[in-house]
């Protein structure tokens, strides 16, 4: 009886270990950079031999950016962000990845596991700036005279 209880511990702690060390699924977490909070959502997945990943920017609408290098090591996860010249380096331990973001400078950015069936996150709107709208100009003529148009619309 003994024998068979030792087992079924030992089963226990090693299934709860498996879990602790599954990084794939979708995280939430943001990045505090002085007055600025922006929302990031992270999704991994693996197909048993490697992970792959995307990031959302949730407050600047940018969807789907592209992972590379994804690393998941002794709870120790990295990955590049090429589009943006960003890297993250974290430590799993049980359902929140502690680490550092870097792109230019290092910040703190801790990520935690979404609670499955969660609603997503919705892009909260900017603050109106007195620069949206359309504008239009003319380059002199030394550039041909080019026309341009731009336009800003609130966040």
């Amino acid at each position: 009886m003994k024998k068979h209880l030792s087992l079924l511990y030992i089963l226990l702690v090693s299934a709860g270990a498996a879990r602790a060390q599954d990084i794939t699924g979708d995280w939430m977490g943001t990045i505090h950079a002085g007055q600025v909070e922006l929302r990031l959502a992270l999704h991994i997945k693996t197909n048993g031999t490697a992970y792959t990943g995307t990031l959302d920017s949730i407050d600047q609408g940018a969807n789907g950016i592209l992972l590379s290098d994804i690393a998941f090591k002794d709870s120790k996860l990295t990955f590049q962000v090429p589009a943006v010249m960003g890297s993250y380096e974290g430590t799993l331990k049980g359902d929140v990845i502690t680490g550092k973001w870097t792109q230019g400078q290092s910040l703190d950015l801790e990520f935690r596991r979404n609670a499955p069936g969660a609603k997503p996150v919705q892009r909260k709107p900017g603050k109106p700036s007195d620069i949206d709208g359309a504008w239009l100009g003319k380059l002199d003529e030394s550039f041909g005279g080019l026309r341009l148009q731009a336009y800003r619309s609130p966040r």
